[in-house]
C-alpha cells in the first residue's frame, strides 16, 4: 500500500468516524423523543386514573367526564403506538450504527497495520543509511 493509499484510508476512517458521530447524535435525539413519549403516557395514565367525585349530580358533567376519559385513553393508545413504532425505528438505527462501528473498526485495524508496516520500512531504510554512513567512515579511518 502506497503512502497516498494510506492517506486515503486515513481520510476514509475520519469520514466514517464523523458519520458514526452523526448517527450517535441522531440516536440520542431519538432517545429523548422516546423519553417524551414515555412521560406523556405516564401523565395520561395518571390523568385517566384520577378519581372523579363519587356523586356527579349533573348528568351533562358526568357525560363530559366520561368523554374526557375516553379521549385520554384514545390519546394514550396513540402515544403507545407511536412509542412502539419509534422504538422499532431506534432498534433499526442501532443495528445500522453497530454495523458502522464494525466497519470503522475494520478500517482502523487495516490502517494501523499498514501504518506500522510503513513505519517499520522507514526505520529499516534509516538504519540502512546509518549503517552505510558508519561503514564509509570506518573505511576512511582505515585508510
Amino acid at each position: 500500500m502506497t503512502e497516498s493509499d494510506l492517506k486515503s484510508l486515513a481520510l476514509l476512517a475520519q469520514l466514517r468516524g464523523r458519520e458514526i458521530e452523526d448517527m450517535e447524535v441522531s440516536l440520542a435525539r431519538k432517545e429523548q423523543l422516546g423519553q417524551r413519549y414515555r412521560k406523556n403516557i405516564d401523565t395520561l395514565t395518571r390523568l385517566s386514573q384520577a378519581r372523579a367525585p363519587e356523586t356527579v349530580a349533573d348528568p351533562v358533567l358526568s357525560m363530559n367526564l366520561g368523554q374526557y376519559k375516553g379521549v385520554l385513553l384514545t390519546v394514550m393508545q396513540e402515544q403507545k403506538r407511536d412509542l412502539a413504532l419509534h422504538e422499532m425505528d431506534m432498534a433499526a438505527d442501532r443495528q445500522v450504527l453497530f454495523a458502522a462501528y464494525r466497519k470503522n473498526q475494520g478500517i482502523h485495524e487495516v490502517l494501523d497495520s499498514e501504518a506500522a508496516r510503513h513505519r517499520k520500512a522507514r526505520e529499516d531504510r534509516e538504519q540502512k543509511r546509518t549503517d552505510e554512513v558508519a561503514g564509509q567512515r570506518w573505511n576512511r579511518g582505515k585508510m
